[in-house]
């Protein structure tokens, strides 16, 4: 209940920040950097009131920064705490998937306000606009949110819509399109024909075409 470690088990090619001759018999709080122990400080507050927790925090060596998921379970004797088991996982590919799409979002988010192309992402199983730039919407007269379910929720905006749905098919199977005529009616009635290409790339739990 001091939280001190007294068992410890990995396996042999598990990288640890300490050696166990450096934290056995040690409190958390004396061996860990500041900054994890603040993490852990209220989570063995949980577990000493009979409640588990799971935290997430990082260590760093010298080559580099590496991610941990720590389920923390109470141990509790005749309704009294004596400790806590903590389990961690080397979560770091995980956490650092999710910094990249991140960043990959706002540098596309940089990327379509400031191109002068027209951009769409589309997503390839719904057929559903996730996101479109300014000029688009511009040129075309409708917003994101009036084509955000399907492309082909506004009958009037292709007047081929079968070639749409080809182009569609065309970059799910190709990984690509490159220079495909389609024909856009704008809000107003006006019909012009763009020259697109594009690729798909996959985000978590969905296949997107960028289409350019």
């Amino acid at each position: 209940s001091e939280g001190r470690f007294i068992f410890h088990q990995a396996p042999a090619e598990r990288r640890l920040y300490l050696d166990p001759s450096d934290f056995m018999g040690q409190k958390y709080r004396d061996v860990l950097p500041s900054y994890v122990v603040d993490i852990l400080d209220p989570e063995f507050e949980k577990n000493r009131e009979g409640v588990s927790a799971v935290v997430e925090y990082h260590l760093d060596f010298e080559d580099g920064r590496r991610w941990y998921s720590c389920n923390m379970s109470p141990i509790v004797e005749e309704g009294v705490y004596k400790g806590t088991v903590a389990v961690t996982r080397d979560v770091t590919e995980r956490v650092e998937a999710g910094l990249l799409i991140r960043e990959s979002e706002g540098l596309l988010s940089a990327t379509f306000e400031s191109s002068p192309n027209v951009i769409m992402l589309i997503d390839l199983e719904t057929a559903g606009l996730i996101k479109i730039n300014r000029i688009l919407e511009e040129r075309i007269g409708y917003r994101l949110e009036d084509v955000s379910t399907s492309v082909f929720d506004i009958p009037t905006l292709f007047p081929n819509p079968e070639s749409v749905q080809r182009a569609l098919e065309i970059v799910a199977q190709r990984g690509k399109l490159m220079d495909y005529e389609v024909e856009i009616r704008a809000k107003w009635g006006e019909v012009r024909y763009y020259s697109f290409s594009g690729a798909m790339i996959d985000l978590p739990h969905k296949k997107v075409a960028v289409i350019t």
